[in-house]
């Protein structure tokens, strides 16, 4: 209990720190209470303005962000925004395409953090059983779905982010067990929570329209987002440490 005190109180400390805390309690709040007055239209907005704010905030702080970051948020943002417009087919086709390149750029970090990474041995069994027990789970996901989904194009877009999100599942898990660190962990439950987000989105929007689903979403997706900052500032970190080494190390060539 003294040690989460203290993560909590070393986390507050900042001001963008604690202004991210109030926008987050701020839209959970608005999110609690359009799901018990059952008002979608603010429940949609809470899930689309998240982005907006969360990068506006740590834009202030870090005033530095990977062209990588500001595509995937940009992507998401455009899916959150059409999806909230209405469930027009037109519309949700803007939203899937949207979300698989987002989705699609995540792959690419996430590749880009096992490279070099031999699947060799019982890891590399490992990651085969899990890829073997999440492809099945996808696929029947997928065979559900085309049964409720009759426009082609659709199920189309549909069947790219289902790829999208067994390949970014994949990719996060083998990044974790090639590298087992702190950002290798954000990184993997970041994953996990965008594609719990986009199964509960798949159930409210060709199954059952219901809050509860819908809250599910909305606090996975809010969880990735947050884990996604979280991860960002990490990296800026790392990347200014190394900036500092790299200096440094250039000082003393040149002093010697």
């Amino acid at each position: 209990d003294l040690l989460i005190y203290n993560i909590v109180k070393n986390f507050l400390k900042s001001p963008s720190n604690r202004l991210f805390t109030i926008v987050l309690f701020v839209l959970i709040a608005f999110n609690v209470y359009a799901s018990i007055n059952n008002n979608e239209l603010i429940m949609h907005a809470t899930k689309a303005l998240s982005i907006p704010l969360f990068f506006s905030i740590y834009f202030i702080k870090n005033k530095y962000i990977k062209n990588t970051a500001i595509a995937f948020l940009l992507l998401t943002f455009i899916g959150d925004l059409f999806s909230m417009l209405s469930n027009d087919p037109g519309t949700l086709k803007i939203s899937a395409v949207a979300y698989f390149c987002s989705y699609a750029l995540l792959v690419l970090v996430g590749l880009y953090r096992i490279k070099g990474f031999q699947f060799k041995g019982f890891v590399g069994a490992y990651l085969i059983t899990v890829f073997i027990l999440n492809g099945y789970f996808m696929y029947s996901l997928y065979d559900v779905l085309s049964n409720n989904i009759e426009d082609p194009t659709s199920l189309f877009f549909t069947t790219l982010q289902i790829i999208a999100l067994l390949a970014l599942g994949f990719v996060s898990f083998a990044g974790y067990l090639n590298k087992d660190t702190r950002q290798s962990i954000v990184f993997l439950v970041m994953s996990f929570c965008f594609i719990f987000s986009q199964i509960f989105n798949f159930v409210e929007t060709y199954f059952i329209s219901y809050s509860l689903f819908f809250i599910l979403e909305w606090a996975s997706y809010l969880a990735g987002l947050v884990l996604f900052y979280t991860y960002v500032v990490e990296s800026n970190r790392m990347r200014k440490k190394k900036l500092v080494i790299e200096r440094i190390t250039i000082a003393e060539k040149m002093a010697a």
